[in-house]
């Protein structure tokens, strides 16, 4: 059933720009709200939120398709952060998509069970992303033109998914969008690959296909206490969905993984490289009257009934689960953990680049500066904000030989790889001759010289870093 979450002040239809003020920063923020002429405040009215592509901002869906009349048309309340520019929807521009999403609440009677999440390109990563890593939120998602986190993918197991790929797309291949297909079709999760014959990254994908997008969200409903749980994370803050937190990995950087299923007076949960979770599953009064059978890793563990509403932590201890009773309100994933600090000016692409270098013994290292993180303030460097510093979740560091002759042609040249990705980053600067260069594996494919994985990530080799370190900031130059 929809929580009615009400106004706090009288909104009037149409088209409308608004800001509100982050609690992340404290900064201005924009975006545009668009209220349909049906909209009664009495009545739980759907939030479509769409996430712009990169290079274009909050203004962009509205100035260039027709979302207005789309909405209207629906009945559709459409809301579109700017999410902080081009942050690929990560960090402050994920806590932006939310923190819109909680303005509107505050001036509008929004259907909760019917919040859906779109976006194209870059919005189109958003969009997987932020509903793959909060999959108890949205009732369907659309991304269009991008590529999914595959990792994550199994979150969706309760939410439709519907993509649409241009098949003459230049910026973002086709196989990228198909990626996505193959781990939904794996995972056996509901969803509809509509390729666009004749298109390429243009916005008019989405003006064609905006019927279709509305065909297929408008009788979805949020589920609630799904009996099944499947949950990918890798850090506590991006680790909840619906009954089941993750609150503690036991090797940071590597994904962890819940299995939970409630039967009628059990629960059976298996987990992968996970330290401490918690549960609080949907028992009704009929079963929280009776104690409940839990096996964990196929350990057993009885827990006995309860008066009140039931949360159980589960901690791993010298390989073996135990179990406590706590409050619901310990039941949240806890913050995100600081693991260093980030000096003034840091340019992070020369940052990761010489710390890449420096542990797997590479001349030197090439990286697409898009997919690095655009900026992070000085100061504390959470886990999530390593997480988010390389965009890609192929990370794999390769080394190939190649000559450093060859390795300036590739930096003036722009036609081996996405345009989207900008600059590349070659650093340190390697000497005249023969050089033994890493680069990512999304990278290395499209190298003129085969390259072999060394089995390290980026991730890892930065978070090993600055967890020796305590800064996330380039070693010194060795001297000759």
């Amino acid at each position: 059933m929809a929580t009615l979450l009400p106004a706090t002040e009288p909104i009037k239809p149409g088209a409308q720009p608004r800001t509100y003020v982050s609690a992340l920063d404290q900064s201005e923020q924009p975006y545009n709200l668009y209220v349909p002429t049906t909209y009664d405040p009495a009545k739980a009215t759907p939030l479509v939120v769409a996430l712009h592509g990169k290079g274009a901002t909050w203004q962009s869906w509205f100035a260039a398709l027709p979302v207005e009349e789309w909405a209207e048309k629906e009945g559709f309340i459409v809301a579109t952060p700017h999410g902080r520019g081009d942050w690929f929807y990560l960090g402050p521009g994920e806590r932006d998509v939310f923190e819109v999403i909680d303005d509107v609440k505050g001036l509008c009677t929004v259907d909760t069970d019917r919040l859906y999440l779109i976006g194209h390109s870059m919005g189109g990563f958003g969009t997987w992303h932020i509903g793959a890593s909060h999959p108890d939120v949205f009732a369907a998602i659309v991304p269009m033109s991008t590529w999914p986190p595959v990792p994550l993918v199994p979150n969706l197991s309760h939410t439709p998914v519907l993509l649409l790929h241009g098949d003459a797309d230049p910026v973002v291949p086709i196989e990228w969008g198909l990626r996505g297909v193959r781990h939904l079709e794996e995972n056996r999760i509901e969803h509809r690959w509509v390729a666009v014959p004749g298109l390429g990254h243009e916005s008019a994908l989405i003006t064609a296909y905006l019927p279709t997008i509305g065909n297929f969200i408008r009788d979805r409903r949020l589920v609630h206490d799904p009996e099944k749980v499947t949950l990918r994370a890798y850090t506590p803050r991006r680790g909840k969905a619906w009954w089941v937190a993750l609150h503690e990995v036991e090797e940071f950087t590597s994904l962890a993984s819940i299995d939970a299923t409630i039967g009628p007076r059990r629960i059976d949960v298996v987990t992968d490289n996970v330290q401490d979770f918690a549960l609080d599953p949907p028992l009704g009064p009929e079963r929280l009257a009776k104690s409940i059978a839990l096996s964990i890793d196929n350990q057993h563990l009885e827990v006995p009934p309860t008066n009140g509403e039931r949360v159980i932590f589960l901690r791993k201890v010298d390989g073996k689960w135990t179990a406590r009773l706590a409050e619901r309100e310990t039941f949240l994933p806890p913050k995100a953990k600081p693991v260093g600090a980030l000096a003034p000016d840091a340019n992070l692409p020369e940052v990761v680049a010489r710390i890449v270098a420096a542990r797997s013994g590479a001349d030197a290292v090439l990286l697409p500066n898009d997919l690095i993180a655009p900026k992070l303030a000085p100061g504390a460097v959470d886990e999530d904000q390593l997480l988010d510093l390389f965009l890609r979740p192929e990370d794999e560091i390769c080394l190939v030989q190649i000559d450093a002759a060859q390795v300036e042609e590739l930096l003036v040249r722009k036609d081996w790889y996405p345009s989207w990705w900008g600059a590349l980053t070659l650093a340190p600067k390697p000497a005249a001759g023969n050089v033994l260069l890493a680069v990512p594996r999304i990278l290395a494919d499209r190298m003129p010289a085969s390259a072999q994985g060394t089995g390290l990530g980026i991730r890892r080799v930065v978070f090993e870093q600055v967890r020796s370190t305590g800064h996330l900031a380039a070693p010194p130059t060795p001297t000759q």
